[in-house]
């Protein structure tokens, strides 16, 4: 288990999750590794079955250091390459067949653009969403 991960498990010390619950993993994967993001979804398909969880993530291509233009370029320098605080992102095209190993089907995989529309708008909140920012939500299955 991952160091990061223990402050989720001491929450619930028992590991035993036997009612349907939504877990919100916004705004941490891309500070973790693989490995402790893979811990995370281990433990929510613990859950009682239709549990669900919405996390948002990096793009693998920005961590990756590819298709990166003018206006995320700073960004990428400052949190990829010199300082190295985001490490992890995801690729959508394979975020459906990574959820599945943990009897974690996809619902929805939204980016940039209709998280902005959707909930953003919705609330009048004045924040940019940047286009290798995307949420995910999926739900347990056994």
């Amino acid at each position: 288990m991952c160091k990061k991960c223990t402050l989720l498990i001491q929450i619930n010390p028992s590991n035993s999750i036997t009612s349907e619950a939504l877990f919100i993993w916004e705004g941490v994967s891309q500070y973790i590794s693989k490995e402790a993001n893979d811990s995370i979804l281990k433990y929510v398909v613990q859950a009682a079955p239709d549990s669900k969880i919405v996390f948002s993530y990096i793009l693998r291509n920005f961590i990756e250091g590819k298709n990166i233009h003018e206006g995320i370029r700073t960004m990428y320098k400052w949190m990829v390459k010199r300082f190295s605080i985001w490490i992890y992102g995801m690729d959508p095209a394979e975020i459906g067949d990574h959820l599945s190993k943990y009897s974690l089907p996809l619902i929805e995989d939204i980016g940039s653009e209709e998280v902005q529309e959707r909930y953003m708008k919705l609330v009048n909140l004045d924040l940019k969403v940047f286009e290798i920012e995307r949420l995910a939500l999926a739900e347990v299955k056994k």
